[in-house]
């Protein structure tokens, strides 16, 4: 089993960059949680995450080709895909803010985690809806950009998953 902390910027309001993602298709693993005031979890940015060494051990550690780009997501992905998951809101972790990931990396690696097998089907349509939100919302704030997140998008479909 895994836990995570509920992640706060400096100022003790919700970190807006590391929400935790909730695990909405396995009823049994949210109803244990409920049971222990816990919330199921399918991913988790980084922030603060408590992982059982067997974890590491079956699944290694974070992939390096997705360094400071979604590796978080991948990365817990993979861990929480058949193992449970749980948000502890009384720990609670202050993060500091090291800037945003470059936008075309995380376009291309987000592309490449919906490839690999971190995320089953249903999650996988999930995890695209979310996908396409973002791209929506990234070009409508910057235009500009579009160009070269259709490249990004391409570099996803063609490196390793």
């Amino acid at each position: 089993m895994s836990c995570s902390s509920k992640v706060v910027g400096a100022d003790g309001r919700l970190d807006q960059d590391a929400p935790p993602w909730p695990r909405l298709l396995a009823r049994e693993l949210a109803i244990a949680g409920a049971d222990h005031r816990l919330a199921a979890l399918r991913a988790v940015r980084y922030g603060s995450l408590l992982v059982h060494r067997r974890a590491i051990d079956r699944h290694g550690p974070p992939r390096p080709d997705f360094a400071g780009a979604g590796d978080d997501l991948e990365w817990t992905g993979r861990v929480l895909r058949d193992e449970p998951g749980y948000l502890a809101p009384r720990s609670v972790a202050v993060r500091e803010h090291g800037g945003q990931p470059d936008a075309r990396a995380f376009t291309a690696n987000r592309m490449r985690i919906l490839r690999g097998d971190g995320w089953r089907g249903q999650e996988k349509v999930w995890y695209a809806l979310l996908f396409t939100e973002y791209l929506r919302q990234r070009i409508a704030a910057r235009p500009a950009e579009a160009p070269a997140l259709v490249r990004a998008l391409g570099r996803g479909l063609r490196g390793p998953p």
